[in-house]
């Protein structure tokens, strides 16, 4: 008899005196039996599983393609925002791929003191990685936050990315403020009474939409704004 076929003989008398064993006791005893011997393979098995679970969905994120990444700062609607308007109705309307997402979320930075110390520096910490990762690519923003990181150089001068043609069509909705050196510049859109933001519930008193500087979806970028006023 060969070694692998005497293995196989062995591995499957094993298994019949353990059926057998186990058929003679109570269900108590068997779960027990099952605990106290078969932990540690048990607990093996379970982390595989584990692991295998883990890979598989950094597999499936991987595979994922993230079209636009926008943040909203400071909606005082925050709690009852929706955001399927842009995450579900503009995707469907540039004809996005089951594996293609837009993502959205809001971010409260009140400049009156009320949110704790802690969890603002969290908040604009996250923005600071989200920016340095290159994976954030529009900010709708109230004007006083516009204003804080127009001075820290983190938006794009929309003269310089936008077309033409959206120039001269929103050339009334420019808002102009100072970057790092001081030079007055249009770094955002003025979204006051924009039917997407009603439907998606941002209340915000002149929101502005800014393109953030080393956004690398520059032209879905021009598509949003392109959709939130349409011709």
């Amino acid at each position: 008899m060969s070694r692998a076929k005497k293995f196989r003989e062995n591995i499957k008398k094993e298994a019949r005196q353990e059926a057998a064993k186990m058929k003679e006791m109570s269900w108590k005893d068997r779960l027990w039996y099952i605990g106290e011997y078969y932990r540690y393979s048990i607990m093996g098995a379970l982390f595989v599983i584990a692991l295998l679970a883990v890979a598989g969905v950094s597999l499936y994120n991987r595979s994922l393609t993230m079209r636009l990444y926008v943040i909203v700062l400071n909606n005082p609607a925050v709690l009852t925002e929706n955001f399927s308007p842009l995450t579900r109705d503009y995707a469907e309307a540039r004809a996005f791929g089951k594996k293609d997402r837009i993502y959205a979320e809001s971010i409260s930075l009140p400049t009156d003191g009320s949110i704790r110390r802690g969890d603002a520096m969290t908040a604009t910490g996250k923005i600071a990685a989200l920016i340095s990762a290159q994976k954030l690519d529009i900010m709708i923003a109230d004007p006083i936050a516009f204003e804080s990181y127009s001075a820290a150089d983190t938006f794009l001068n929309l003269e310089t990315v936008l077309p033409e043609d959206l120039q001269n069509r929103l050339k009334d909705r420019l808002l102009l403020s100072a970057d790092q050196s001081g030079q007055m510049l249009p770094l955002a859109l003025d979204l006051s009474g924009v039917p997407l933001l009603q439907k998606m519930n941002i209340v915000t008193e002149k929101p502005c939409l800014s393109i953030i500087a080393n956004s690398a979806n520059i032209d879905e970028c021009i598509a949003l704004i392109r959709y939130l006023f349409p011709s």
